[in-house]
């Protein structure tokens, strides 16, 4: 059995991605008899903290925006702050401990870490820990629209030269790069030359029931997560407005989860209308959800609406895709992004080439009048949930 230690600095509740994605990893590893360690957000929910016996560990997090300044050079003043935050936190951590970790998981990579963790193993390979997976889920590149695919900004550039400095330790077998995304693989390939390795997104599906084959008294099409405009937050409620505007007797009502406001990169704000609070076909969920609550609206969905722009997901994972395919529920995306790759794969749907509210309405009311054609085999399904499992993931992060 192995030693495994899960460091996830931004975990402290159940918004995002990082408490599902940790709960389903930790889980299955304990499941399987490795000694694992989280350390979490300091601020983490008591609940959470006791259901994954984490630590809540780390101060403070990049993702709140503490380290943002109009000036860059206070910016990358905050990169270099953070990095060396990090560091001296888990040397602490490393040398308290009496044996060294067979594994350490780092599963959220960014700019505010790499330095720290290219220190940590000079220092600690073989000392404080045997092997590390360093993942990332950011693009490192700019999305080209005319010969879609990206270009390298300057600071990707500054990027490369840190990844390149790992790879002795790569080609050791000390440290492993890896992505939830085969496209991001591919892009931080092209970016440093040293390889990427994909895992799958670790979702226990276990305890779900194959969906049973019933026609639906009611269609219902679900926006379900935090709203962002790189998601299509904005192109969503255009598309509902659009609809209810023109056909009154659309057969069927949507689901938005709308926790927080949405603002496109020029500062304006996407607001839903006040017609909507008492609109018999539009309901809005305003706060967070359980897993069992989130379940239970994808398996009330008959199609999950997912235009994610491809400024943003030509490379980078959706996690929600992937659930509702799981689950045998379609869904409409944008073509030429991860999601459309995925859906090729493992999933059924509508894709749409333009990121156009009118395309988006347009294809609800397509896959509307079509369903039936775009309903799972238990086979489909069953395929969905093999290839993005946890014991997929264990058994790749910890070969037996």
């Amino acid at each position: 059995m192995a030693k495994l230690l899960i460091v996830e600095e931004a975990l402290k509740n159940r918004s995002g991605h990082w408490y599902e994605y940790n709960r389903a990893i930790v889980e299955e590893a304990r499941k399987r008899g490795h000694e694992v360690t989280l350390l979490a957000h300091r601020e983490i929910e008591s609940e959470i903290r006791e259901e994954l016996a984490a630590e809540a560990f780390f101060p403070v997090t990049s993702w709140d925006q503490v380290y943002y300044h109009p000036s860059a050079w206070r910016r990358y003043l905050g990169i270099l702050r953070h990095n060396l935050s990090i560091a001296k936190l888990l040397r602490k951590h490393f040398k308290a401990q009496s044996t060294p970790y067979d594994v350490v998981l780092v599963p959220t990579v960014v700019l505010y870490h790499w330095l720290a963790w290219r220190w940590l193993v000079w220092r600690g390979a073989g000392k404080w820990f045997q092997r590390v997976v360093l993942t990332t889920r950011n693009n490192n590149g700019e999305y080209d629209p005319e010969s879609r695919s990206h270009t390298f900004n300057p600071s990707a550039k500054v990027l490369a030269r840190v990844l390149k400095s790992f790879r002795h330790s790569v080609g050791s077998g000390v440290v492993e790069f890896a992505s939830d995304s085969s496209v991001l693989c591919r892009q931080y390939e092209e970016l440093c030359s040293l390889p990427f390795n994909p895992y799958p997104h670790p979702r226990p599906t276990d305890h779900l029931p194959i969906p049973e084959k019933m026609p639906r008294n009611e269609l219902v099409f679900s926006a379900l997560g935090p709203p962002r405009y790189e998601k299509g937050s904005d192109l969503i409620v255009e598309a509902i407005q659009q609809i209810l505007k023109e056909e009154p007797g659309f057969p069927g009502r949507f689901v938005l989860q709308w926790t927080k406001p949405v603002y496109s990169p020029e500062g304006a704000e996407t607001t839903l209308p006040k017609e909507w609070e008492n609109h018999p076909k539009v309901e809005v969920i305003r706060e967070s959800l359980t897993s069992g609550e989130y379940q239970r609206r994808i398996d009330e969905t008959s199609v999950i609406l997912l235009p994610y722009r491809r400024s943003q997901y030509h490379a980078r994972l959706s996690g929600i895709v992937i659930e509702a395919f799981q689950s045998g529920i379609p869904c409409i995306c944008i073509s030429d992004t991860w999601l459309e790759g995925c859906l090729s794969k493992i999933g059924k749907g509508s894709v749409m080439e333009e990121e156009a509210p009118e395309r988006l309405a347009q294809a609800i009311q397509t896959i509307a009048c079509e369903l039936p054609t775009y309903q799972f085999s238990d086979e489909e399904i069953d395929s969905a949930r093999s290839a993005h499992s946890p014991i997929s993931f264990l058994e790749q992060l910890i070969p037996s």
